[in-house]
């Protein structure tokens, strides 16, 4: 996410972030505005850890995508994320894949919001089914909004062909000011 921070500061736009306590030295260190939201429960998180670390690679990432940031980290994040857009009321909301609080408040206001690549795009697009049914009891239609939303990457599309239907280089995303939803004046960031 730093290099899309950096972007909105250089342009000039409002933003803050919403990150765990384990992130808030890094956050401070960037000297942005920043809301620190709970952390995922701390008995769960650990038992599900240790059941992950017994699982075979692939049973054990369908574990923690789905149970630890789908239904975890979500809860956690939820409420900071409701009161930070409340105060700030942002235009787009950029967020991590795995951050999926973001995308379910942006989802209940309208607000538009869009998926800043960490992984390649068929990986990141194979984990939303993942946790889509998770994602259901917060809120009703997220597969769908997670397939739909904006997909920003840095890597070139040679590289990383995307199955995201609106996939945003950066170059052409964050090198000019624009009032586009893809490139907000106030941003929030996950």
């Amino acid at each position: 996410m730093v290099p899309f921070i950096e972007a909105a500061r250089e342009r000039g736009d409002e933003l803050f972030v919403v990150v765990p306590p384990s992130l808030a030295q890094e956050v401070e260190e960037l000297g942005v505005e920043h809301y620190l939201s709970d952390s995922p429960d701390p008995t769960k998180s650990k038992e599900l850890w240790q059941r992950a670390a017994r699982l075979p690679h692939a049973q054990a990432a369908r574990l923690l995508d789905g149970e630890f940031f789908g239904r975890l980290s979500t809860d956690a994040m939820l409420a900071t994320v409701e009161a930070a857009c409340d105060k700030f009321q942002p235009d787009l909301v950029l967020r991590e894949p795995c951050a999926y609080a973001g995308a379910v408040v942006a989802h209940r206001r309208s607000i538009d919001h869009a998926q800043v690549a960490i992984s390649t795009a068929r990986t990141e697009w194979s984990v939303i089914g993942l946790v889509a049914s998770i994602l259901e009891d917060f809120e009703g239609g997220m597969e769908q909004v997670l397939r739909q939303t904006r997909y920003l990457s840095r890597m070139p599309t040679s590289l990383d062909p995307s199955p995201f239907p609106i996939r945003c280089g950066t170059e052409r995303t964050w090198s000019r000011r624009s009032s586009s939803p893809a490139a907000g004046p106030k941003a929030a960031a996950r």
